[in-house]
């Protein structure tokens, strides 16, 4: 898992540096050769050679594998097998690397109107570099990643109380929806697709970790049950909410 995930950084790195991103969208089609010069928010003099949105998305990709060894190390008390681990990682860099195109794609293209580009060679240049959607995508994942954390963390400290055994854990965020940390990951990867500039592919990015979730809901809604019994079926009744609250 720690290896898995921690490789897709340097991988969504060499991407965006290398200009493989930008030559894989100009093979498909999606871009013209011309336009590959004129990405000035790609790459540039800034941090680690990168221009300010791709730095973003490369420190945001940073911590979601740093929050996930944290999660596998730390906070998992159960069994997790090699071949979940290669999911997880397989999932995560599959999603990176669509978000690392779409910033090569929005960050050409934008760089073509924008005048006086400001760089990321100091923490001044590289906000005012920022648009509102890597403010909003930033907030978003921030956001997303502690709903996450906290949810796991607190239903860890729980279980672990031995006063709560047997018990299943209807507080906090787990007193608001069922699958807090469901909640959590949507809203961080929306967030890191936001980040890209692109907002339809953000809504669907939305959807589909929702739509996902959705569909493996029932099945653990159906080993609660058969665990825990009328207790299962009264938390059901008393938190009615899956994973959004007042929505779904």
């Amino acid at each position: 898992m720690i290896v898995g995930r921690a490789a897709d950084i340097p991988f969504q790195y060499v991407l965006f540096k290398k200009g493989y991103a930008l030559g894989a969208l100009v093979r498909v089609g999606l871009m013209k050769p011309s336009e590959i010069g004129n990405a000035a928010l790609t790459t540039g003099p800034g941090i680690l050679g990168l221009g300010p949105i791709p730095t973003l998305l490369l420190g945001m990709y940073t911590v979601s594998s740093l929050r996930h060894a944290y999660w596998v190390t730390v906070t998992n008390t159960m069994y997790f097998s090699a071949s979940g681990a290669g999911f997880v990682s397989f999932y995560n860099s599959l999603m990176n690397t669509a978000n690392t195109l779409l910033t090569a794609y929005t960050t050409s293209h934008l760089a073509q109107v924008v005048s006086n580009v400001t760089y990321a060679d100091s923490f001044g240049g590289w906000a005012a570099s920022l648009g509102w959607q890597q403010w909003v995508g930033l907030g978003l994942f921030t956001s997303g990643i502690a709903i996450e954390m906290l949810s796991e963390e607190s239903r860890k400290a729980f279980k672990k109380d031995p006063k709560n055994k047997g018990r299943i854990d209807d507080t906090g965020l787990f007193g608001i929806v069922r699958h807090p940390n469901y909640l959590g990951y949507s809203l961080w990867r929306a967030g890191a697709t936001l980040a890209t500039g692109s907002v339809p592919a953000a809504f669907v990015t939305l959807l589909l970790q929702v739509g996902q979730f959705a569909s493996s809901i029932p099945h653990l809604s159906s080993h609660m049950a058969s665990k825990y019994g009328q207790q299962w079926k009264d938390y059901e009744d008393r938190v009615q909410y899956k994973v959004i609250p007042g929505v779904y």
